[in-house]
């Protein structure tokens, strides 16, 4: 996604390196964010096949932390088909991985 990102680059560019899905990508990323001073908004950049699980994975999470959030979404590749049915068959699984992600956010504490 950093490679795609055509916006802004006079703001600072964070990637989350460790998580193993969206949810906890969500979760470890509100850390990183909380080290840049004065930040307010932040602008999530993701794959297009991605959208609705990634805000409903960060929009609570980001706004209950005080940041305005806005969303970007990267169209190139377009999603074949099996990623498509890929990304359908994760929404049963959003939930739960949410709450798992938020046990970490619970365990690791504030920034």
């Amino acid at each position: 996604m950093a490679e795609e990102w055509q916006g802004r680059r006079d703001i600072a560019l964070i990637r989350e390196p460790h998580a193993v899905n969206t949810a906890e990508n969500a979760v470890r990323s509100i850390a990183l964010v909380e080290t840049v001073e004065g930040a307010s908004e932040v602008v999530l950049v993701c794959s297009v096949r991605h959208f609705p699980r990634v805000r409903f994975l960060f929009d609570r999470l980001y706004r209950c932390h005080g940041y305005a959030i806005r969303y970007r979404y990267v169209v190139r590749p377009l999603p074949s088909l099996p990623l498509v049915v890929r990304e359908l068959s994760s929404i049963t699984r959003m939930a739960g991985d949410r709450r798992r992600a938020l046990r970490l956010l619970d365990e690791t504490g504030p920034a």
